[in-house]
């Protein structure tokens, strides 16, 4: 695994965003392990998969410790739209709820729109506009009555949004 500590950044990334998956977790673990050895104190603790914001919080940790990794810093912003992307495809095929999509959008948007305003963003490109585009705006006032028959404009949003980030990568 040529890129685990990248890797390991995406997979902190995802488990903060609540769209992480637990096998994906063994099999970076596993390759770490052949590869690397022990690299951190809690890596073995990865293993158990019984609690996942266990997993998050020693993900976020190792995270920190070796590749000086904070969610809350623009250093994330590239994982969060990975995040987002493997989310939206989720729902798409309504394996993510709309008040789980809208969660997570409304995580997005306090983070990177509201908390780290004012701070420099090295990702920064003007030409994109917004990464989330009006995805918050279509997912205000959902409530538990929403679901992927009902609402329309948060699926035309989204769908667009997804297409756009499909075309960068």
């Amino acid at each position: 695994m040529r890129n685990w500590k990248l890797n390991l950044n995406q997979l902190a990334t995802d488990f903060w965003c609540e769209v992480g998956n637990s096998s994906d977790v063994i099999v970076w673990v596993d390759s770490v392990n052949s590869e690397e050895g022990d690299i951190h104190p809690l890596f073995y603790e990865l293993y158990d998969q019984s609690n996942i914001e266990n997993t998050a919080r020693i993900l976020r940790t190792i995270a920190k410790d070796i590749n000086e990794f904070e969610i809350e810093s623009w250093q994330s912003e590239p994982f969060a739209k990975k995040s987002l992307f493997s989310a939206l495809q989720q729902f798409f095929i309504e394996k993510m709820s709309v008040q789980e999509i809208c969660n997570l959008i409304d995580q997005l948007d306090g983070l990177y729109n509201i908390e780290l305003t004012g701070l420099d963003n090295p990702n920064e490109n003007s030409d994109d506009g917004w990464w989330l585009g009006n995805l918050w705006n279509c997912c205000d006032w959902c409530d538990e009555t929403w679901n992927h028959k009902n609402s329309q404009p948060l699926i035309n949003e989204a769908k667009r949004i997804y297409e756009k980030m499909a075309n960068k990568q």
